[in-house]
């Protein structure tokens, strides 16, 4: 019974609570506790303990009270004018409020999202990281780097296939690349052998013919003499079979050559030999001095007859920011070389027709320099004759360091 009271009226009622916590009960559901609290005692229809603290929630509220506890949402509300708090509580578990529909709906869900995630991560495992892999290998191998192979691994046979598809190809092409430079070296030294041989008998023959002569003509002291140059001269010529020999073994060639020639012809030459210091030991293509020599003692012409003929040759070290190099120069007191020839000279090797000895020096020098040497040709006092060749240390290798340092380091 409630009574409420106002001034001199009283108004009285009288309701069962049972009823009317049934009423709640069913209207939140099963599994809800509805309480009544007064004066400190819980009434509950459910037959619950306060396991919830609900009656010390309302002793420490004034009005209204809501929390979690135990899986469970707790509310209480005071009735006003009226020491009596009505409470509730409602289980808070998914299932509680969901149908069979809904949570097949949910667990569905749920797998979709886990295969959606599992098929992302077996697409970037299996086919997004190889592709990548074979596409940065490619890159590289575009750039040059012929021994990049791809770590693409992968359960997926396709992948695989390309994978070991590009390795196979990328070393047949690596295998294909240095057969073709073995065979371009190897037709370089034929080439360079035939070119080297293309002089030789020109040396031979003209050293017979003179030797013929001046055995009929019974001069044997210059016959021995004579025959001294040759053999120095065919020594040279029969052991120089590398391309390069020293410097300063091409300029004893030229001294023996141009006395072989005084002896051979009676005619004054005179060949001044300057060389820088250290010179000597650089590397030089075969005949490279000697092949000028030949041709001011063959071509020079004089103004008159038994004229002597004067040959310079000048060796220098040029210092530059590439290495050092060595400039060997001959020139001569003739007349210089002829229009038409002296065009020929400083055109293309391969275009020459004439001047056998010098274009094939250039050739040679071509082939072994790989187009780093240098030639000049030109008319001064006489004709001018200039070779600027890379300089190349007794072990073969371009010197790059100062020319002081050219050969002791």
């Amino acid at each position: 019974m409630l009574t409420y009271k106002r001034g001199n009226t009283a108004v009285c009622g009288v309701f069962s609570m049972n009823d009317r916590m049934e009423g709640l009960k069913h209207a939140v559901g099963e599994g809800a506790g509805v309480y009544i609290v007064e004066d400190g005692m819980l009434n509950g229809i459910n037959g619950k303990e306060d396991n919830l603290g609900i009656v010390e929630e309302t002793k420490k509220q004034e009005k209204v009270f809501r929390y979690w506890r135990d899986n469970q949402y707790v509310y209480g509300r005071r009735i006003e004018n009226s020491s009596m708090w009505l409470c509730m509580s409602i289980p808070c578990k998914i299932w509680t409020y969901m149908n069979v529909p809904q949570l097949l709906l949910l667990i569905v869900t749920a797998f979709s999202v886990l295969a959606v995630f599992w098929l992302y991560r077996f697409i970037r495992r299996e086919l997004v990281w190889p592709l990548r892999d074979l596409t940065e290998t490619m890159n590289r191998i575009r750039q040059g780097e012929w021994n990049a192979r791809t770590g693409a691994s992968g359960h997926l046979k396709e992948i695989q296939e390309v994978g070991e598809t590009l390795t196979a190809m990328v070393s047949e092409i690596e295998k294909q690349k240095m057969l073709s430079y073995e065979e371009t070296i190897e037709k370089q030294k034929a080439q360079m052998q035939y070119l080297q041989l293309q002089l030789k008998p020109h040396f031979y023959l003209n050293g017979l013919k003179t030797l013929n002569a001046l055995t009929l003509a019974r001069d044997w002291e210059k016959s021995q003499e004579l025959i001294l140059h040759i053999s120095e001269h065919l020594r040279y010529l029969l052991q120089t079979d590398r391309e390069l020999v020293t410097l300063g073994a091409e300029l004893n060639y030229v001294r023996n050559y141009v006395e072989l020639q005084k002896s051979m012809t009676g005619r004054p030459v005179v060949c001044e030999i300057q060389e820088e210091e250290g010179a000597a030991d650089f590397l030089v293509p075969t005949l490279c001095v000697q092949t000028f020599v030949e041709n001011s003692v063959k071509y020079a012409k004089l103004g008159a007859p038994g004229l002597e003929l004067f040959i310079q040759v000048c060796v220098q070290l040029l210092q530059t920011e590439d290495g050092v190099y060595v400039d060997i120069m001959v020139s001569d007191n003739g007349s210089g070389y002829p229009e038409n020839i002296l065009e020929e000279i400083n055109e293309d090797a391969q275009k020459g027709i004439r001047s056998v000895g010098i274009n094939n020096l250039k050739r040679r020098c071509a082939l072994i320099y790989e187009g780093k040497a240098e030639y000049n040709f030109y008319n001064g006092s006489g004709a001018v004759s200039e070779l600027i060749l890379p300089g190349t240390n007794p072990d073969g290798l371009e010197v790059r360091g100062k020319a002081d340092e050219r050969i002791d380091s």
